[in-house]
């Protein structure tokens, strides 16, 4: 299977699944997730690192832009959808595998991290060693960057982690709208 074929299909099995998640629809208790921070300080002040670092700066200005382009609105990093993208990074990076179900499906991470009622996507990948390549994948698979062009998608959650195994980038960007009323 060719790279871009895999990514084309990481993204579906994120997309298709959950368009929307809905406070009011029925869940089961979702178990506690590896890199579920709770109030531990040290895992945050990585969240806040990965919220200021420069690959997360870079695909957000690279983002905002292309969104402009075509008469979206600008996104935000936002520190709750900064954690859902760490746990998947993270998770990927330390199995050394890319995938959206490595640590959960993209719907339960959202309701255990307490994104309720909201639109929301997820993009992945891994091995590409730039913010602007990365990007430049996403842009040029139609599944990922319909999640990036998403009209409702006001917040970012954005984070990169190297494997310790093999040293490959593993990225995961999760977007998700304002909560639905």
């Amino acid at each position: 299977m060719s790279l871009r074929l895999a990514f084309a299909l990481s993204a579906l099995a994120a997309v298709l699944p959950v368009q929307s998640v809905r406070a009011e629809e029925p869940v089961q208790q979702v178990a506690a997730i590896p890199g579920d921070f709770g109030t531990n300080t040290r895992a945050m002040s990585v969240i806040d690192q990965q919220m200021t670092a420069e690959p997360t700066q870079v695909t957000l200005s690279l983002l905002n832009q292309y969104r402009a382009a075509r008469g979206l609105g600008a996104l935000a990093i936002d520190p709750q959808m900064t954690v859902v993208a760490y746990q998947q990074a993270k998770a990927m990076a330390d199995a050394d595998f890319m995938d959206h179900n490595v640590v959960g499906d993209f719907g339960h991470r959202l309701i255990a991290n307490k994104v309720l009622n909201v639109y929301a996507g997820e993009n992945i990948g891994r091995n590409i060693r730039t913010a602007e390549k990365m990007f430049d994948w996403w842009v040029h698979s139609p599944v990922h960057e319909r999640n990036m062009s998403n009209p409702r998608m006001t917040r970012l959650g954005f984070a990169v982690v190297y494997s310790e195994k093999s040293g490959k980038p593993y990225w995961a960007m999760a977007l998700a709208s304002a909560p639905i009323q």
